[in-house]
């Protein structure tokens, strides 16, 4: 048995573990562990205090992240998967009826003309080599509760030319309808842009924290904001806040894997600054490529 990919949440009562098991090498789907929050805080947990779900979808699920402390109980967890010419969005829910117990809340399959997972494998491009960069895949990266509606943020991949961009929405949890959605990209392909978070303030102001690559320049942490009063579906201009260095290929890597940390977050101290945690390609070290984290 295998771990591959792994995301948590919580809500004011449960804390959540998605993880996408392997077995024997093949795809076990993604298992859902809950935590009582208040036995983790007080280091109480024990085998009989975590419910085990099991497998509760094939794909990757992401649970929710508040972005500011909520007496909500009740835990959203989104997932997406993409068939015949659309993106199949699931949303469940873990509720308390003496116990955790899971739900299904709402889905909804929306058109796309997007693919879910690159062309080529690895895909990003790079100054200075012709190592490119792995992709990530188009499960939800981050999903944001705001105290009544949910926010989400999933790479997805184009065509003519290819390039990877950032599908983000707003979201009505109980029918899965838009409030507002959107796509940051660059449609020249020159830009790409993949790994990304997000969060949100109590006013809807909305970033985007990610990484950007491509063939001029080394990989690069930057951000994309949107103010609460501009126009539907826009982003503003996304910037750079930390270049890239030099090339990445690690000794040993060959399939170039990247964008293990990138998270974005409400101050919790003002509850009106965002802040995003990124990667970026740094100077090399001892004659190996490395990557760093900056703040933005």
């Amino acid at each position: 048995i295998g771990v591959n990919v792994t995301q948590t949440g919580f809500s004011h009562r449960w804390i959540a573990l998605t993880l996408v098991a392997t077995n024997l090498g093949a795809a076990d789907g993604c298992h859902l562990y809950v935590f009582e929050k208040n036995d983790l805080i007080n280091n109480a947990v024990t085998p009989t205090t975590v419910t085990r779900f099991g497998k509760v979808a094939n794909n990757p699920v992401s649970p929710m992240v508040p972005n500011l402390n909520t007496a909500q109980d009740d835990l959203y967890f989104l997932e997406s998967r993409f068939g015949d010419g659309g993106i199949f969005y699931s949303l469940g829910e873990v509720t308390d009826k003496g116990g955790p117990v899971l739900g299904a809340v709402s889905s909804r399959n929306i058109a796309t003309p997007y693919l879910h997972l690159p062309s080529t494998f690895p895909f990003h491009p790079q100054s200075g080599t012709s190592d490119k960069i792995s992709a990530s895949k188009s499960e939800i990266q981050s999903l944001i509760f705001d105290g009544t509606s949910l926010w989400s943020a999933q790479t997805v991949y184009g065509l003519s030319p290819t390039r990877s961009a950032i599908q983000w929405h707003h979201w009505n949890p109980v029918n899965l309808a838009d409030f507002d959605a959107g796509v940051l990209e660059d449609l020249t392909g020159a830009n790409m842009y993949d790994y990304p978070s997000l969060s949100v303030t109590p006013l809807g102001d909305v970033l985007i924290g990610f990484t950007r690559f491509s063939g001029t320049t080394f990989p690069s942490a930057g951000y994309a904001f949107r103010a609460a009063n501009d126009p539907a579906g826009t982003l503003q201009k996304p910037e750079i806040y930390k270049g890239g260095l030099a090339p990445y290929h690690p000794l040993g890597a060959g399939a170039n894997p990247w964008g293990y940390f990138s998270t974005t977050a409400l101050d919790p101290s003002d509850g009106h600054s965002l802040w995003t945690l990124q990667n970026y390609a740094e100077a090399p070290v001892f004659n190996g490529d490395t990557f760093d984290d900056a703040w933005g």
